[in-house]
């Protein structure tokens, strides 16, 4: 990994313009079966680029190694190469309306969070559309990046020469952001301030931008007794950081979960420990532990601090310290429930569904009108198939040229 400067930044973006003079010159069939062997390479279980994910990610996420094998399993697993022409075949007609679209010259990504799978997709989505790309790792991930550039390599030097990752120190901001948007288009992953940062900067370029956001759960009276053993995997994995990770689950009309769920979240931490906690929110989770006892909240914990659930008196939304820790909001039925989500609207990433009878597809649709780009059942949270519409947008579509 190599850590650059603003002039670093300028003269490695004007290496790629050049090197997609060559790229976009290439059989779009030709890029596409590179990109697909990518995939497969990822999907495998036994592959050096799967093993070299899970040997470093422990070390510089702070997740366990338990807990990454499993994640990795649980997003890679359908990422297949076959899944890329699938998405190439929906959303751009195939080979054929790849190579008849046009890219960007030149593109940069800024990630964010400290899971691979995005970084992947962020990846192979411009390169498919014939676009080099710059990528911008995150601090909490400075590795996978480099592990998707040398597995390419290993694939397709000549693709592997339009795809460059550069850290650089700091914020993202100053001369380096500058420079930065020098490309024809930058996607930006991360907070809606870094996101609104970015924009202002930008005024030249296109901006694809993925800001935060945050996913639930809610369970109705017929949910199955295994709901809590399926949920507590989705808020175990990838320690609750990402945006698939339920933050709250709802019992609408029903018994207090929150016992099943501490059980569930004990087992849980015996598969899949929790891995390194930052000292700010160990102590923003005991502040909210703090004040949810003066509220009158049932507060349960693991015994060794793994995880904590505050059972609320209300629907009100409060705030997320993240490292499994959940939230039990009570509803009274699906009116309820909705009510309840719409102070989340412009954040809502997925919604788990079960045990809520034949009301359950018209609660489907409406959490997609709220704005949920996923809705499915618990224990499929953090699995989304490679075409997931993320934000209600294609994978590739935003990557064509106006």
């Amino acid at each position: 990994m190599i850590v650059a400067d603003p002039a670093r930044l300028e003269g490695t973006l004007a290496r790629l313009r050049d090197n997609g003079v060559a790229l976009r010159e290439r059989p779009a069939d030709e890029v596409l079966g590179s990109l697909a062997r990518l995939f497969d390479a990822f999907a495998d279980h036994d592959s050096p680029a799967r093993e070299a994910l899970a040997s470093v990610l422990p070390a510089t996420t702070g997740f366990s190694a338990e807990m990454v094998r499993e994640g990795l399993a649980r997003g890679f697993d359908s990422w297949t190469g076959a899944a890329l022409r699938e998405l190439a075949a929906a959303e751009m007609g195939g080979t054929k309306g790849l190579a008849s679209t046009r890219g960007f010259d030149v593109a940069a990504v800024v990630l964010a969070g400290a899971i691979p799978m995005p970084v992947l997709l962020s990846v192979a989505a411009p390169l498919l559309l014939r676009t080099p790309v710059l990528v911008k790792p995150s601090r909490h991930d400075p590795v996978s990046a480099g592990i998707v550039r040398d597995t390419l390599a290993s694939i397709d030097t000549g693709l592997a020469d339009c795809l460059e990752s550069l850290r650089f120190e700091g914020e993202l901001q100053g001369a380096c952001l500058t420079a930065l948007c020098g490309a024809d288009a930058i996607e930006v992953n991360g907070s809606d301030a870094t996101v609104a940062t970015v924009r202002a900067q930008a005024r030249d370029c296109t901006v694809i931008a993925h800001g935060h956001k945050l996913s639930v759960a809610a369970l109705g009276p017929e949910a199955g007794a295994d709901a809590c053993e399926r949920l507590a995997l989705d808020i175990a994995l990838w320690d609750q950081l990402g945006c698939l990770s339920p933050i709250a689950v709802y019992p609408v009309g029903t018994a207090d979960p929150s016992e099943a769920l501490a059980e569930a979240l004990t087992r849980a931490e015996a598969c899949w420990p929790r891995g390194r906690t930052p000292l700010a929110s160990v102590a923003a989770a005991e502040r909210e532990l703090d004040q949810a006892r003066m509220r009158g909240a049932k507060v349960l914990s693991g015994r060794t601090g793994s995880f904590n659930i505050v059972r609320e008196l209300d629907a009100v939304p409060r705030l997320a310290p993240l490292h499994r820790f959940l939230r039990i909001h009570p509803v009274a039925d699906a009116d309820a429930l909705l009510d309840a989500l719409r102070p989340l609207q412009p954040h809502l990433a997925c919604v788990a569904l079960e045990g809520l009878g034949s009301s359950e597809p018209a609660l489907a649709t409406a959490c997609a009108e709220l704005g949920a780009s996923r809705v499915c059942a618990p224990g499929e949270m953090q699995s989304p198939p490679l075409g997931w519409r993320r934000g209600g947008r294609g994978v590739l579509e935003p990557w064509v040229r106006p």
